[in-house]
């Protein structure tokens, strides 16, 4: 696969079906299951699911809406179908029940699905169910009883039962069928459930949303998990820990988001060494190679709706021709169905064996398995067994060789991750700056706009009295020109009157003269008796000082 183009990948979409009625709550479980055949779906009502064709990669068919599987109208909190027989689907129910149902082939109503196994050995509500992928009849649940119950279908009742710490959030087996992998909010539990011997049991994850996971391998592990401030994809080989410590066998991680509380579940294509990672509520499904003891970024897709929940089809629906590598089921909040295919380039040369490969292991009976048989390939050799010792040799010839280039690798991202977070922390202070800046520009504006506003109020007001002055002047200038005019009109009037009266005045000015002359005449002589009596006296005093002075000389 060295000439694999990993970005040459593209992506394709087709909205298969729309107006749909999904479920709307979901906890740790799947919404969905998809097989060969069927496509099963959660309804928005409780204890009911839609049934669909999916065999077709053309079209999808909604065989039967809304089939109420359940007569206490209990919620489904997880759907699986039986990897060995496609009309069988198992049913995780609130009322601590794990129900199998039994598809009918041809007429397919709410009447012929009729259920044939029911396990109430859970004291909670169930969340979980998963299928042994090589080993027919065997199931396993998991329980908000912190139980987890590996149960053989023929018989009924489980054989072993586990207890783990925290409410268990998901399970899963890894390919081989000998390990089951169970995640709670904080820890994870590895163990075979045959010797009832746990190979991890740690607390490793931040709580938030519960860590989703997947296996690559019988030995390698994949999952999204929180770390500090951030979504992390990490790696684990559960061969490396010793003393039950996953941290000791974590190889790889990479950060894909700074939302803790985002979930997003991996997908892996082993072939082709392809993680997928599908966030809930999300619009895009980001790609990752690993390889070497290193997880690659290769491209992030945008999709057409943010997605509630999703599910990997069967491989050999794929299209060989047009080299479709994976394709994936897709429900949407807007409650519409969108098939999302990957493409490698036509020109990409590798063989459909490695691209879709046949399946080598043998079933095994639940009899078989449980005195320890584990899956055969065609050869007769054991398939784990087999890995194992390959793996130990090829491991410890790359691990002399590589632990220096990791050590620097190491060294390289911690330094990547301490500038990233200093570039991190310098752009939350400059927005927090901005932030605070634009608050002090809002209550500016604010501050201004009321201004501007009491302003405009003022210059109304104003504006109005102008109005009224220039009203008032208009009838002002109206009165003056009315008195202007009944002034020219009196002194017009009083010109005339003071000829006419000059006129009058000549006539009696000769008159007016003998009056006076009269008057003076009259004064004139009052005046003349005046001065005689004044000399009169004069000569008195005068006669009467004299006989004085005479009186003072005798």
């Amino acid at each position: 696969m060295n000439n694999l183009k990993y970005n040459g990948i593209k992506l394709e979409e087709k909205k298969m079906y729309s107006g749909l009625n999904l479920l709307r709550y979901i906890l740790d479980g799947r919404q969905m299951a998809i097989n060969k055949k069927y496509l099963a779906m959660s309804s928005i009502n409780d204890g009911e699911i839609d049934i669909f064709d999916s065999s077709k990669s053309y079209g999808i068919t909604n065989i039967q809406s809304n089939i109420k599987i359940n007569d206490n109208q209990n919620r489904i909190f997880d759907i699986e179908f039986s990897p060995f027989n496609d009309n069988i689907l198992a049913l995780a129910y609130e009322n601590k029940s794990v129900v199998l149902w039994k598809i009918p082939e041809g007429n397919i109503n709410k009447n012929t699905i009729k259920e044939f196994q029911i396990y109430k050995k859970h004291n909670e509500k169930v969340n979980y169910v998963t299928f042994n992928p090589v080993v027919d009849n065997v199931l396993c649940s998991d329980s908000f009883d912190n139980e987890i119950h590996v149960w053989n279908i023929d018989k009924g009742d489980h054989y072993i039962k586990f207890n783990i710490d925290e409410n268990p959030s998901m399970i899963s087996w890894n390919p081989n069928g000998d390990l089951i992998g169970v995640t709670s909010r904080k820890d994870i539990n590895i163990f075979d459930p045959r010797n009832k011997n746990f190979i991890i049991k740690q607390d490793i994850f931040e709580r938030f949303h519960p860590p989703q996971f997947a296996w690559i391998d019988n030995n390698l592990l994949v999952a999204t998990v929180n770390n500090n401030n951030s979504k992390m994809l990490k790696l684990w080989d559960i061969r490396k820990p010793k003393n039950s410590s996953l941290n000791e066998g974590e190889i790889a991680s990479i950060v894909i988001n700074k939302l803790k509380k985002r979930i997003f579940t991996p997908f892996v294509n082993r072939e082709l060494k392809i993680i997928y990672i599908i966030g809930k509520e999300k619009s895009n499904i980001n790609l990752y190679n690993y390889s070497e003891n290193k997880i690659t970024k290769i491209e992030n897709y945008n999709i057409s709706e943010p997605s509630i929940c999703s599910a990997l089809f069967n491989r050999t629906l794929l299209d060989k021709n047009k080299k479709e590598i994976d394709r994936f089921v897709i429900c949407t909040k807007d409650n519409n169905i969108y098939y999302s295919s990957f493409y490698l380039p036509k020109e990409t040369e590798i063989s459909d064996s490695i691209l879709y490969p046949i399946e080598n292991h043998k079933i095994l009976s639940y009899e078989d398995w449980i005195e320890g048989k584990n899956s055969f390939n065609n050869n007769g050799e054991n398939v784990k067994e087999n890995k194992i010792n390959n793996n130990k040799q090829t491991e410890n010839k790359i691990i002399n060789e590589k632990d220096k280039k990791i050590e620097n690798e190491e060294k390289k991202l911690n330094n990547e991750e301490n500038e990233n977070d200093k570039l991190y922390n310098d752009l939350l202070n400059k927005f927090e700056k901005l932030k605070k800046r634009n608050k002090k520009l809002k209550e500016k504006n604010k501050e201004n706009k009321a201004q501007l506003e009491l302003k405009i109020k003022e210059n109304e007001e104003k504006q109005h009295k102008i109005n009224e002055l220039e009203t008032n002047l208009k009838e002002e200038e109206k009165k003056y020109e009315e008195l202007r005019k009944k002034y020219e009109q009196e002194k017009k009037e009083k010109e005339k009157l003071d000829k006419d009266l000059l006129e009058e005045k000549k006539k009696n000015e000769n008159l007016i003269n003998i009056n006076i002359y009269d008057d003076l005449n009259k004064k004139y002589k009052e005046l003349i008796d005046k001065q005689n009596n004044y000399e009169k006296l004069c000569e008195d005093l005068k006669n009467q000082l004299e006989e004085a002075n005479n009186n003072l000389i005798l």
